[in-house]
């Protein structure tokens, strides 16, 4: 069981930091007045320009762990600019940009910044609970499974008794007819009584022989469930605590590395242009 540590995403929805991040057509450009145009020039030139140093400071962030309050100044610089340009309006989807790079830098120090050894114990515990909980589980059905063994085998030895029983009475029945048949006159009653028992009794053996048939299958499956629950139970006791440990170990690092990536890909998703 892996244990997953999230890192929360920027609070900042990416609709409203890009919706007005949007560059000036080329007919807009031509419906400007001189100065306009000039200045829309300048204003998507230094768009151009905070979009480049977003993208630095992302790496920085990334790649040497540069805190977000050294590299904010020059964000906020570039922003001013466009404010003086284009107004609040323009720069506004700017600064929600500056806003999801602190929160996104902030997601990935939590990241770099879990407790390993409290992971670890958490994992490790589960783990533990776990193996106790199969272990426990697998003797409850091993037990279970061994009473109905000895009670099939019990109800099979009495049935086989019972057969042999049948078996003895039908033979002694046949020895009768044999020796019936020696004397003529008693011949006839003695098949007849006797035929009638031969009857019963193979009527009765015929069933029992489907019955011990059943009984002697279901004697075989029971056998084996149970050797297999003997071996899954001698293999959960033989998994050592060392081997617990290192899948907790294992576990906790591959949710570590899961966090870290995930910061990182929202980070580098703040860089990409409408």
């Amino acid at each position: 069981m892996d244990l997953q540590f999230g890192v929360a995403a920027s609070s900042m929805p990416a609709a409203v930091v890009d919706s007005a991040v949007v560059p000036v057509s080329q007919d807009t450009m031509a419906i400007l007045s001189p100065v306009d145009s000039l200045r829309e020039g300048l204003i998507q030139s230094t768009v151009d320009q905070f979009f480049t140093t977003l993208d630095h400071c992302i790496q920085l962030i990334i790649s040497n762990g540069q805190p977000f309050s050294l590299l904010q100044p020059l964000l906020d610089h570039i922003i001013e600019s466009i404010r003086r340009l284009g107004g609040d309006t323009r720069a506004e989807p700017f600064a929600a940009k500056v806003l999801a790079l602190e929160h996104g830098a902030a997601n990935l120090r939590n990241a770099e910044n879990i407790d390993m050894q409290g992971m670890l114990h958490v994992t490790l515990a589960a783990f533990r609970l776990e193996q106790t909980r199969e272990i426990a589980e697998l003797k409850a059905k091993k037990e279970k499974a061994t009473a109905n063994y000895n009670l099939l085998q019990s109800a099979y030895a009495e049935s086989s008794n019972a057969y042999l029983a049948s078996e003895a009475i039908v033979r002694l029945a046949k020895d009768d007819i044999s020796e019936a048949e020696k004397t003529i006159q008693k011949a006839q009653a003695v098949i007849a009584g006797r035929q009638k028992v031969i009857e019963a009794e193979e009527a009765k053996m015929s069933e029992l022989s489907v019955r011990n048939y059943s009984m002697f299958a279901e004697i075989g499956d029971l056998h084996k469930m149970i050797d297999s629950f003997v071996v899954e139970h001698n293999q959960r006791l033989q998994i050592t605590d060392d081997e617990l440990q290192r899948k907790a170990l294992e576990s906790a690092q591959n949710s570590r590395i899961s966090a870290l990536e995930v910061a990182r890909k929202n980070l580098r998703e703040l860089s990409r242009r409408p």
